[in-house]
């Protein structure tokens, strides 16, 4: 990442006259986007670039030049974010300025954690990189406090984005009814790749691609619970929100279930439960299929596997059916009938 910029772009969430702006994507500028982002830096000592040097993971779409925002510009590297830096700027100061730590964290309870003052410390000493540069010539006036912004007791603030991740897991995994999403890669799936009604073990009508129907259908009269699948995700995300691509392949934490290694792969995907008999006599078989990756994240496991995996992992199903099926009671032999005296 290169040193930021010495002011921060019009359209940096972090100036005040940002704050609340509206966005095609909801998200940016608002007090939540902004909160989980700080909490990052401020929390975990992380590094935070500027979207417009950031043409690799970001997108520009129709809507966003419709509404004023700039193109992102590819220079090679990214860019640190000159409103972020500013920031931390203002929070090393206040530390320096402070008796001791504890005082500073008393009085900045949403500042730098000690984890992050390391990070940043290290930086500027040269250290580590990349080089942490802020510049003189930012008016901290424009610039956002985020103890202005930071709701206390907030999720965003409270929580980091892995265990909110594992939260929506789990409450989509034991919520069927929530798991229906509205983005146009799925509602509008079906333009991409054929789909087939199928009933879940959870007794769900819903649609899936039909590549997946006859290995789907195996695992739900199996008895194992499905909750999201896709043939080739990548090959819909291309067509149908190219935008969502650089963002999503980004996401490789290897901690939480992600599309990274999906989309990287070119690779199918189904979600699954995996607290059950047949979930996890299923998993532990297909786990030992050569090609056939599998991440677990508390209740629920993804499977990624390409086309040629389909036939095992149907016979795998089918295996794991008929092993846990009830057994029909043994027979009694019949009783020899004793012959009497003539």
């Amino acid at each position: 990442m290169e040193p930021a910029s010495a002011q921060p772009c019009q359209e940096c969430p972090w100036r005040i006259a940002n704050r609340g702006r509206s966005h095609p994507d909801q998200a940016p500028y608002t007090d939540d986007w902004l909160t989980t982002k700080w909490r990052r830096v401020s929390q975990d000592g992380t590094a935070f670039a500027c979207h417009l040097f950031d043409a690799g993971a970001l997108h520009y779409s129709d809507d966003l030049k419709e509404a004023g925002f700039k193109k992102p510009t590819d220079i090679g590297a990214r860019k640190e974010c000159a409103g972020m830096v500013a920031m931390v700027r203002r929070e090393l100061e206040t530390v320096i300025a402070s008796p001791s730590f504890e005082e500073y964290q008393q009085s900045r309870p949403y500042g730098l954690s000690r984890q992050a003052l390391d990070y940043f410390g290290a930086r500027l000493n040269g250290e580590i990189g990349p080089a942490f540069k802020p510049s003189d010539y930012i008016d901290m006036a424009e610039i956002l406090d985020m103890h202005d912004v930071v709701k206390p007791g907030s999720m965003a603030w409270t929580y980091d984005t892995t265990f909110l991740n594992n939260l929506n897991g789990l409450i989509t995994t034991l919520m069927p009814e929530l798991r229906e999403c509205g983005c146009t890669v799925c509602t509008e799936h079906r333009t991409v790749h054929e789909m087939l009604p199928l009933r879940t073990a959870e007794n769900l009508d819903v649609t899936v691609d039909a590549d997946l129907h006859p290995l789907l259908l195996a695992m739900a009269s199996a008895g194992i619970r499905t909750t999201a699948s896709c043939i080739n995700i990548r090959e819909a995300i291309t067509k149908l929100s190219p935008d969502m691509l650089g963002p999503l392949m980004n996401l490789s934490d290897p901690a939480t279930i992600n599309y990274g290694p999906v989309l990287r792969r070119h690779a199918a995907f189904i979600e699954l439960r995996n607290d059950t008999d047949p979930e996890k006599l299923f998993l532990a078989a297909a786990e030992k299929t050569p090609g056939i990756d599998i991440n677990h994240q508390n209740s629920r496991s993804q499977m990624i596997f390409l086309r040629g995996h389909l036939p095992i992992l149907a016979q795998l199903a089918a295996l794991t059916a008929q092993h846990l099926a009830p057994k029909p009671a043994p027979r009694k032999p019949a009783k020899k009938k004793r012959k009497g005296n003539r």
